[in-house]
């Protein structure tokens, strides 16, 4: 069990009269930021398995969140497209995977440093490459931390403790 609401982008939420922009698929408290107020987390990646090690990395780091999940690059682009206009809440916290469907994570980055509304919000880069490229690249594009998967369940609460810090406006090493 999970203390994190899980948001994803149903098919058709872009089109006026299709839904809401996001719907609740499992609903529980959301953590609580130093404003007091909810935190949000937008992950980006096609692997529902990579987004539950994102949810239960931030459950035990204490830092339980709001997850808005798109999965694949058009969904995000949706997703941002939302935040923009107000619709969604700004997260507190980007998680991109680099390797999606329907554009790269890259490409999703790009956008974000792009745009006035969220510029600013950390973004993690969580990637299954340990290329010293695509690190690279990250970092240039404006990626505030690069953290690789997890091989083992082991190394979960390690990954939550760098997110929440980011989250607090603290450095990762």
């Amino acid at each position: 069990m999970t203390t994190n609401e899980l948001y994803t982008t149903p098919a058709g939420a872009d089109r006026p009269g299709q839904g809401p922009p996001y719907s609740p698929r499992q609903v529980r408290p959301a953590g609580v930021d130093a404003s007091g107020g909810h935190t949000t987390v937008m992950v980006v990646d096609d692997n529902l398995t990579d987004v539950w090690l994102v949810n239960e990395a931030l459950d035990e780091s204490g830092a339980g969140s709001a997850l808005l999940v798109a999965s694949d690059g058009e969904e995000a682009m949706g997703l941002l497209e939302r935040i923009e206009r107000q619709l969604i809440p700004c997260p507190n916290l980007m998680v991109i995977d680099l390797n999606l469907p329907k554009g790269s994570g890259f490409d999703v980055l790009k956008r974000i440093r792009s745009a006035f509304r969220y510029n600013t919000v950390p973004v993690v880069i969580f990637s299954s490459s340990d290329a010293p490229k695509d690190k690279r690249e990250a970092m240039r594009l404006g990626a505030t931390a690069y953290i690789e998967k997890p091989c083992n369940l082991a190394d979960l609460p390690q990954v939550g403790e760098q997110m929440k810090k980011l989250m607090a406006g603290d450095p990762v090493h």
